[in-house]
């Protein structure tokens, strides 16, 4: 094909939507809850979400993804980020492509928020310095899909930060996929869906129900409806105070810039008794 000049053409990713409609007409006998499942993990790709045989378990369904994790550090995933085209199938797995409108390759991106997740949790356990060097010389969306798991995994712990906020330790995580929710104390609540209005993630500590929203933007419209929305979806407890925090790139924070839209201020139904705390927090791993 190269030789022949042929022009390389990239099929997009699915939306778990479309899957869902392909499901209902085309794969009726794939399990819609195990459809939305495999979505979570393997991400926008029909041949892993809706190729289930019947009688094959979930775990079945997941192991080539787990043995793609269990084989993939950093330095392969440096390599395939730099071209993804000659390193091993096993990197698809873990990497999509993202095409524009003409098909054509835009940029890399993790297959879902739970490869990320776990990739970021295996590097930063086995090596730590070298994910911090990964993410210190990439740029762009390949820096933002870094970021934000390895703000997650800095969130959930222990920590004091400048100005003295300080948060409260977690010992587990929750994906949460429908509100409302009971925020229970010492569990790192993560939305399921990456388009929940507002909010990546949640912790209610011992005065605090903290709100977290990670961007490597350098600015953030304000919707106060759809905050006032989450806050009226997961209330704090009576003497919580209820805390937004805009946990921004180190490069982008001293310009970051908040833009309230015409609805604010933010007016939360039946919630007169709580006043909610903005902050913006410089998001950084220590060496």
């Amino acid at each position: 094909m190269r030789k022949a000049r042929a022009k390389m053409l990239y099929m997009p990713l699915w939306e778990l939507r479309e899957l869902l409609v392909c499901r209902r007409l085309l794969y009726s006998t794939v399990d819609e809850a195990l459809a939305q499942e495999l979505y979570r993990h393997y991400g926008g790709t029909v041949r892993h979400v809706l190729n289930c045989p019947q009688g094959v378990s979930k775990g079945e369904q997941l192991a080539e993804l787990h043995e793609a994790m269990a084989g993939c550090n950093v330095e392969k995933m440096r390599n395939a980020m730099g071209s993804i085209s000659t390193e091993p199938e096993a990197s698809h797995r873990l990497l999509h492509i993202v095409a524009d409108e003409h098909f054509e390759l835009q940029y890399l991106k993790f297959a879902s928020e739970w490869v990320a997740d776990e990739f970021v949790k295996k590097a930063l356990r086995d090596e730590r310095q070298n994910l911090i060097s990964l993410m210190s010389s990439t740029a762009g969306a390949a820096n933002g899909m870094i970021y934000a798991p390895m703000m997650h995994s800095v969130l959930a712990q222990r920590g004091v930060k400048e100005e003295v906020l300080e948060f409260d330790p977690c010992t587990d995580t929750e994906f949460i996929k429908d509100w409302p929710v009971d925020a229970k104390p010492g569990v790192y609540g993560r939305p399921v869906s990456p388009t929940f209005p507002t909010v990546d993630a949640f912790k209610l500590g011992k005065d605090t129900l903290d709100f977290f929203q990670i961007t490597v933007d350098t600015s953030k419209d304000l919707d106060a409806g759809k905050l006032s929305d989450v806050l009226s979806n997961v209330l704090p407890p009576r003497g919580v105070t209820p805390r937004l925090l805009f946990v921004v790139h180190g490069d982008r924070y001293r310009d970051f810039q908040l833009k309230a839209t015409k609805d604010w201020p933010l007016i939360v139904r039946q919630q007169a008794r709580y006043r909610l705390k903005l902050y913006i927090m410089r998001g950084e791993y220590a060496q």
